[in-house]
């Protein structure tokens, strides 16, 4: 069976062990979800299914409930078997699913080990791990541990890591293993998958443009580890953002090139669209997928610039504030409560070097303090990295 393709699953029993994430879910209870199991294995026999599987959903844990113990996941899933057994049909596959992202590499390798060795028919398993808390590439990686090659593993990756629930409580944040990233992992581990890896971070960098953010897997973002002949040049300049670490692919220029929006690299250049073409969209406004402001998707670029209120002013003023800034001019004007002064002197007395027990005593000319912790004469500001 090719790589990345759709396979039948046979007839199968499911059950979550959280009752509260599948009532968030599918609006049903775990025993809406174990009433169904007959029903399943009447109509798999009355169709002549020759194998049936067994499954369970948020088989490590709960944000809602907490872990689940070994114990607990194979209690159901020997419910589910007993079913199976009496209908006179084997059970030869098994389903884990981490929809809340509790997986860890060393539980998901100790429970396939105990499936195969409490049920030694059961060859064909398979994994559904979600990401949120970057545990589901290790966890995969331990799941090959487990299983020799008399066993097929199925898993669930999708491309870029996007993914999310929001039954869940993580959102976005529970996205999946990057198909990418398991990708490279296989082929570097000897294991072919038959996937064009370059024509995959392809498809991943398309998918940016398409959603308009960017995706969390790893592989699309640094590349491959590098082979003998694209090792690093010794002298490449230092590279800072994601966009500049595309030189894996896009090769150097990268380092100097933009979209044509000061600072902000854009990785449109080579990724389906030309130079020309995202210099057009960015004075269009329309959305550049590589300009992105502290995590909050793509900018759309104005028409034209709107002076803002620094440009207004104009540069005397902007002097002027900086000059005040930093203490070398004082407003006569403005005035200070002792009451205030007195707050803030004890407050930020460890680097003014001032402590007024007194309010009474806090002088109230203004300007006449130029510690490292005032902004401007007149209002005091909390220092950088201060939690009061």
């Amino acid at each position: 069976m090719p790589p990345l393709s759709p396979v039948p699953f046979p007839p199968m029993t499911y059950s979550h062990l959280c009752d509260t994430f599948v009532r968030r879910n599918a609006n049903m209870s775990t025993e809406d979800e174990e009433a169904r199991w007959p029903a399943v294995v009447e109509a798999a026999a009355a169709g002549g299914a020759d194998a049936g599987g067994i499954g369970i959903g948020a088989a490590w844990g709960s944000n809602f409930e907490g872990p689940f113990t070994s114990e607990q996941r194979m209690t159901t899933l020997r419910r589910q078997h007993d079913v199976w057994d009496g209908a006179g049909i084997p059970v030869t596959f098994v389903s884990l699913a981490d929809p809340m992202s509790w997986c860890m590499p060393h539980w998901v390798e100790e429970q396939l080990a105990l499936i195969a060795r409490t049920w030694p028919a059961v060859k064909t398993l398979h994994l559904h791990l979600h990401d949120a808390r970057g545990m589901a590439l290790a966890s995969i990686y331990a799941a090959l541990r487990a299983l020799d090659e008399s066993f097929t593993l199925h898993l669930d990756v999708v491309a870029g890591g996007i993914g999310g629930c929001p039954y869940c409580g993580n959102g976005r944040a529970t996205g999946m293993a990057a198909t990418e990233d398991v990708v490279h992992m296989l082929e570097t581990m000897g294991v072919p998958t038959g996937v064009d890896l370059d024509k995959l971070v392809d498809a991943v960098w398309l998918l940016e443009e398409v959603i308009g953010r960017a995706t969390p897997g790893h592989v699309g973002k640094a590349g491959p580890r590098p082979s003998a002949d694209r090792l690093y040049d010794p002298n490449l300049p230092l590279v800072e953002t994601h966009e500049q670490a595309t030189h894996f692919k896009l090769g150097e220029k990268v380092l100097a090139d933009g979209c044509g929006r000061g600072d902000r690299r854009s990785p449109t250049a080579g990724r389906g669209r030309t130079r020309e073409r995202a210099d057009a969209d960015c004075a269009r406004g329309s959305p550049c997928p590589g300009d992105r402001r502290r995590g909050r998707g793509p900018v759309r670029h104005p028409p034209a610039r709107r002076p803002g209120r620094r440009r207004r002013e104009g540069r005397a003023a902007r002097g002027r504030r900086r000059r005040t800034r930093r203490g070398a001019v004082a407003d006569p004007t403005r005035t200070v409560p002792a009451q205030l002064l007195f707050e803030y002197l004890n407050w930020g007395k460890r680097s003014v070097g001032l402590d007024i027990a007194d309010p009474a005593r806090a002088p109230t000319s203004p300007g006449w303090w130029r510690g490292p912790t005032s902004w401007c004469p007149g209002w005091p500001r909390r220092r950088r990295g201060s939690s009061t």
